[in-house]
């Protein structure tokens, strides 16, 4: 009995210490990293995209916004030719979730935010040290989703002498389409997004990583 005790003791203080390591992990990472910060320095260009949209989320809107003029700037709009509508509703999405995929794209832990394990485990995350290029790769999505291009004052923009920005841009296009999923590409799992915004959504991002890639 006494041998049981002592076992149980060094196990369950394990165990305790163990609940706490991804907690623990997370404010590491934040901490040591600066993502708490990077994230917060650069949210007044997401407010500033949020201002952009046409307000698909209110009712009526995607029948009023087929007659809003669009910019004409973005060279995806006019050869893939994705309706105003459904690009608003993919940028919407993105816009609001940036911060959640930004951590998906650089989650160095076997679990998500809320604590469930990781799917897709083939797909190739970016180290967390980047986080600042994967937050402009994301922007630039978004921008393209609304019909500006890098001209754009919140657009970011890319350094020809930095390597490691366009392999981050590009390694984010590649993640990011393979995480997005519509209806029956995974049964049991809430669609991302509606069809025709995923579609949009696909574009901007292919767009994006040719871009960085010198396309």
């Amino acid at each position: 009995m006494a041998q049981q005790s002592a076992n149980r003791g060094p196990h369950s203080s394990q165990h305790s210490t163990a609940s706490h390591r991804p907690k623990e992990r997370d404010r590491e990472r934040e901490n040591d990293t600066g993502w708490a910060w990077n994230l917060l320095a650069v949210e007044p260009h997401w407010v500033a995209l949020g201002k952009l949209l046409p307000g698909v989320e209110f009712p009526g809107a995607q029948e009023a916004i087929k007659d809003t003029p669009d910019h004409g700037q973005n060279t995806m709009t006019g050869k893939m030719g994705h309706p105003l509508a459904h690009r608003s509703a993919a940028a919407l999405k993105l816009i609001r979730n940036h911060e959640a995929v930004i951590r998906d794209v650089c989650n160095p832990c076997s679990t998500n935010t809320i604590g469930a394990q990781l799917t897709q485990l083939h797909l190739k995350r970016v180290p967390v040290q980047y986080v600042q290029f994967v937050e402009e790769a994301l922007r630039l999505v978004a921008i393209k989703l609304l019909g500006y291009d890098r001209s754009h004052p919140v657009a970011p923009q890319i350094d020809p002498n930095n390597a490691v920005q366009r392999q981050v841009w590009a390694a984010t296009s590649i993640f990011v389409l393979a995480r997005i999923h519509v209806g029956a590409e995974k049964p049991g799992r809430t669609p991302d997004l509606a069809p025709d915004a995923s579609l949009a959504m696909r574009a901007a991002l292919m767009d994006m990583g040719f871009e960085a890639l010198g396309m």
